[in-house]
């Protein structure tokens, strides 16, 4: 009796696997997931000595377009787009904010500089507006664009100086590593014009308080 109880049970057994067996084998495969970049720092060569001055860098302002980890793209008009295979590797906003204070640490000149949680209190406040940080294909023109608008202010209304900086790299090949190559450039040219502009302007705002 016990032999002819346990026939069914083996077969539904066996039925139960061909059946998970089938299943498995008919899924579809996921889509890899996108590449991440992130934006490399510079080592800036300038001229002169420690400042003595502290540096707050804030979060850069932007619109929802570039305040997402997506690599935004336009070909034209008020319309943008992001690539499907890439990505940023956190908010591009962050990523830019991080970028920047580690190329004002690697010139050596600014002991005192980092966002508002390490510095709570600075001398001098480095606010960037990101105007536009976007692959631009327009007619046969290829290129990334990053526009930044900077004020080196007193965190309290006064503004010592002010700079539009826009950079911009052709893109020799439509694919996304030499996009993000070309973005790598475009942001490192930044970084390190940012850093010279504000060793400058800075040294000029404390003198003349």
């Amino acid at each position: 009796m016990n032999s002819i109880r346990k026939k069914p049970m083996i077969s539904a057994i066996a039925t139960a696997a061909m059946l998970v067996s089938g299943c498995v084998s008919i899924l579809p495969e996921g889509a890899p997931p996108a590449a991440r970049y992130t934006m490399t720092p510079v080592t800036p060569t300038t001229d002169g000595s420690v400042v003595d001055w502290s540096l707050i860098v804030g979060d850069p302002a932007t619109t929802r377009v570039y305040d997402t980890t997506g690599v935004a793209m336009t070909r034209g008009g008020a319309r943008i787009e992001y690539f499907a295979g890439a990505e940023w590797a956190d908010r591009a906003p962050s990523l830019y904010q991080f970028g920047l204070i580690q190329s004002l640490e690697n010139s050596g000149r600014i002991l005192g500089v980092g966002d508002r949680s390490a510095i709570p209190v600075g001398d001098i406040v480095l606010q960037t507006d990101i105007r536009a940080l976007q692959a631009e294909y327009i007619g046969s023109t290829r290129v990334v664009r990053a526009s930044v608008f900077a004020r080196l202010t007193d965190g309290k209304g006064t503004v010592y100086a002010a700079h539009l900086f826009d950079n911009i790299e052709d893109v020799s090949r439509d694919d996304v590593d030499t996009v993000l190559a070309a973005f790598d450039r475009a942001l490192q040219a930044q970084f390190g014009e940012i850093v010279v502009w504000v060793l400058e302007n800075g040294e000029i705002a404390t003198q003349a308080k």
